[in-house]
């Protein structure tokens, strides 16, 4: 796949996820709606944050990077960088939808979080403690 087919695959993903989001929000109740309502809402949603934030971040790597990596790197830290952000705002957003969101949530949520980027960042494979 050439990076003009993934960066036009995706930027009409990304639409199509936030019109259907759109579709969903307007069109459906969320206090007469199933769990399926429920369901589709936080799915449209995910899709659409996921590759709208993809794209920002790889557009952000490609013009602002000072490394010279190659562009499927960039593609990878991008999608990474972008499930990771989705999964804490939709993490968030279901917290609040179910009335658990207070401070001392929120605080331990963004520990929980803070811990697990560390702990990635401690056991990569190409770390230099690693090499050699």
């Amino acid at each position: 796949m050439t990076l003009r087919s993934y960066l036009l695959i995706m930027s009409l993903g990304a639409g199509l996820s936030w019109l259907a989001w759109g579709l969903v929000l307007f069109n459906i109740n969320p206090f007469e709606t199933t769990r399926v309502g429920i369901l589709f809402f936080y799915t449209s949603l995910c899709f659409a944050l996921v590759g709208t934030i993809s794209l920002g971040r790889f557009f952000w790597y490609h013009f602002f990077s000072t490394s010279d990596l190659p562009m499927f790197r960039y593609v990878e830290y991008s999608f990474r960088d972008a499930i990771i952000i989705t999964v804490i705002l939709i993490g968030l957003l279901y917290l609040r939808g179910q009335a658990l969101l207070k401070i001392w949530n929120l605080l331990a949520f963004l520990v929980c979080v803070i811990l697990l980027i560390l702990f990635r960042h401690t056991t990569r494979r190409d770390s230099p403690q690693h090499q050699g």
